[in-house]
């Protein structure tokens, strides 16, 4: 005989406001008009309808960038440098581009994107590729980047005040490849990247030093 303890299964939703029984079946991804030029490892900022991807690898480093108006991609002005694995940082029309490889050698240049064109400005204190970074209000006044790779892995942290990069105290473990960058210059997460080990090593930012969190 069945019992009410014995009983499992989602609440039942009897009005369409109510909140999705599960995650899974809360959203799903659809299919976007393409970007003009394929490439891997570029960088990107924005949101999902005013966004700006830039940066890449074809068959080369490349400095093509793209802007997103929610609907189509629409090629515009270029980087001023090519370059792939930067870091991106702020939105569409308020972008910072740091850093990134030319192949082997990597690069310590930074530009600055007011919505219509690239301008060179203050270089980070240690040139990488491969590096996370996040923004400090959604602008290129404030940011962040960690990690990122040289010859091997590092530990690296920068943080810029709308003028200048500042060396700050490093991740806790030197991670590369697509360490994921995760909230502002203030709070932030590095979580996951290169190397693969098991587990992987995720970190926290206050503001002043890292510190490990959950796997």
């Amino acid at each position: 005989m069945t019992t009410y303890k014995g009983i499992k299964g989602l609440g039942i939703q009897n009005i369409t406001s109510d909140a999705v029984a599960s995650q899974a079946v809360g959203g799903a991804w659809a299919t976007s008009n393409n970007m003009q030029t394929a490439r891997r490892s570029l960088m990107g900022t924005g949101s999902q309808t005013a966004a700006l991807s830039f940066g890449g690898y074809t068959t080369t480093h490349v400095d093509l960038t793209e802007s997103y108006d929610g609907s189509s991609w629409t090629e515009v002005n270029a980087l001023n440098t090519t370059r792939f694995g930067a870091a991106g940082i702020g939105t569409q029309t308020a972008t910072l581009c740091a850093a990134g490889g030319q192949g082997a050698p990597t690069l310590a240049a930074v530009e600055s994107w007011n919505g219509t064109s690239w301008t060179e400005t203050t270089d980070i204190n240690t040139s990488r590729k491969q590096l996370a970074g996040v923004s400090g209000n959604g602008s290129t006044t404030a940011g962040l980047i960690a990690g990122g790779y040289t010859t091997a892995n590092v530990a690296n942290t920068e943080t810029w005040n709308g003028t200048s990069w500042t060396e700050v105290n490093d991740l806790n473990t030197a991670s590369s490849q697509g360490s994921s960058g995760i909230g502002t210059s203030t709070a932030a997460i590095a979580a996951a990247g290169h190397p693969y080990a098991s587990p992987q090593s995720n970190e926290q930012w206050d503001g002043t030093s890292w510190s490990e969190i959950a796997e």
